[in-house]
């Protein structure tokens, strides 16, 4: 009843973060590979990571904009991404008609490391953005007090919280977003908190930081 077994994986060959799942295949009524067993979970392998964090990720699919199959997409042709944030599982849409995109973030040149991560760092940040603005509105009251949304939302609220409101508890924090939102009160306080999250779960001022760097010397060079 149990199996085990070892995938390598070659560093070169990825980018980021590889996903895998797992079959299993066996002989039925004499006829072989039948699919007999699949994996409920994929598992993401992070190759940048310098310690394994169980964590969720957000579905992400290449999409041209601007393609007929793609009407839903039609309105943000002109955006290098986009984030559709609703339903059970959020999706972040990369554009590959947005001209240099693709080829950069699937880039394995040295050279286009710090650009590479300082765009990865600002996509991270829109989404948890995002996220987070459309698990605010999935906060529900009973009997007058705020109950956690469930799902991706409150995981979402639960990670970036106590980066909005270090001074509150979780429950109090989650009290305090749904008064705010209700109230309409503090809005532009609230973002500008969020924005200070979304750059620290994101990494962006470490991500962005470096880009400046290698700029920086690479003007240097040509001085």
């Amino acid at each position: 009843g149990l199996w085990t077994g070892d995938v390598v994986l070659h560093h070169d060959r990825h980018v980021g973060q590889a996903e895998l799942t797992a079959h299993v295949i066996g002989t039925v009524d004499g006829v072989r590979g039948r699919v007999i067993g699949t994996a409920d979970a994929r598992w993401t392998i992070d190759l940048q990571a310098r310690i394994p964090v169980r964590t969720k990720s957000v579905k992400t699919v290449w999409a041209d904009f601007g393609d007929e199959r793609n009407p839903h997409l039609h309105p943000f042709r002109s955006d290098p991404w986009t984030v559709e944030a609703v339903g059970e599982e959020p999706v972040l849409y990369l554009n590959t008609g947005f001209e240099g995109l693709e080829a950069l973030l699937k880039s394995n040149r040295t050279a286009d490391h710090a650009a590479r991560e300082a765009i990865a760092a600002q996509i991270a940040s829109d989404v948890w953005t995002a996220l987070f603005n459309a698990a605010v509105y999935a906060v529900q009251s009973e009997d007058g007090h705020p109950e956690w949304p469930g799902g991706w939302q409150e995981a979402t609220l639960r990670r970036l919280l106590p980066d909005i409101f270090p001074d509150l508890s979780p429950d109090d924090a989650l009290t305090e977003i749904a008064t705010r939102r209700q109230t309409g009160d503090g809005g532009g306080d609230l973002q500008t908190r969020l924005l200070h999250a979304v750059a620290k779960q994101a990494r962006l001022p470490r991500n962005l930081g470096g880009f400046i760097r290698t700029l920086h010397r690479t003007d240097q060079e040509d001085e």
